[in-house]
């Protein structure tokens, strides 16, 4: 996929974790959380209804979203995403472990549409 396919202001329903992500040339983001964000109560873990600076990296199939959220259990919350075919952003949120592997936090899918 490529990096013009995720550039751009996506936007999700207000109840969702995220309600807003602008990604953002050069590896940029800004990420603004939405309702249901900030049920942990871990020190420096993101809330609800603030807009964070964040940095994204491309794979070759999604973009991985880091925005310094901090995790009760182990490594930060990191966010992860692709595109559907309507052409939507799909961002789910989970934890790489320190050997690589993807462990997926749980909750629902987050669905965000580009915003023009």
């Amino acid at each position: 996929v490529p990096e013009s396919a995720f550039l751009g202001r996506w936007a999700g329903p207000a109840r969702a974790d995220i309600q807003v992500i602008d990604v953002q040339p050069a590896g940029a983001c800004q990420v603004t959380m939405g309702d249901r964000f900030g049920q942990d109560k871990t020190p420096g873990a993101v809330k609800a209804h603030t807009t964070v600076p964040g940095t994204w990296l491309l794979t070759t199939s999604e973009i991985m979203i880091d925005i310094d959220d901090k995790s009760q259990w182990g490594p930060d919350h990191i966010y992860r995403g692709y595109l559907d075919e309507h052409g939507d952003l799909i961002v789910d949120r989970g934890m790489i472990y320190p050997q690589g592997s993807w462990h997926d936090a749980g909750g629902p899918l987050m669905v965000l549409k580009k915003v023009q």
